[in-house]
């Protein structure tokens, strides 16, 4: 998938989709590609402009590449028409959206890939929760001095 595919699907498939439910935006829409390893896509707001941005690698390495990438720009676009955060607002036009067009988009989508980019990754001894840091910090150095925040295990180092 290239730029102008990206911006293909935005603009004449998930725009049009959020505007027969009503939601529109008069801002400048740029649509990129960036290395980040760890979401899959990000929507900035600069002035009069919508950047969203797609990470490549994710969907370069997604087994399940074409419904991540149409829900995530669908996700991102929601942003774009001036949705911020993902509080009660995002949620009710995220459920319209799923219920009319079929989508499955989430508050966030964390993919199985994200986990292997991580340099150290912490685990819960009870639960199975991981945690994944790119840096030595405190956590990964001292995770035995560390509980759990879901279930209150203790931690083992696993990478």
């Amino acid at each position: 998938m290239n730029t102008k595919q990206l911006e293909n699907i935005a603009t004449k498939k998930c725009l049009v989709e959020l505007e027969s439910l009503g939601y529109t935006t008069d801002k400048t829409l740029i649509f990129k590609f960036n290395n980040n390893k760890t979401s899959y896509g990000v929507c900035k707001y600069r002035g009069n402009k919508r950047i969203i941005e797609i990470s490549k690698w994710l969907h370069e390495n997604d087994t399940n590449e074409d419904n991540n990438v149409i829900d995530t720009i669908m996700h991102e676009c929601i942003h774009a028409i001036g949705v911020r955060g993902h509080g009660s607002e995002f949620k009710r036009v995220v459920r319209k959206v799923n219920t009319r067009f079929d989508y499955n988009i989430s508050r966030a989508t964390k993919s199985d890939l994200v986990i292997d980019v991580f340099k150290y990754v912490i685990k819960c001894k009870k639960c199975g929760k991981e945690v994944g840091r790119h840096k030595k910090s405190k956590l990964v150095k001292e995770y035995n001095h560390y509980h759990c925040g879901i279930c209150g295990g203790s931690f083992e180092r696993v990478k």
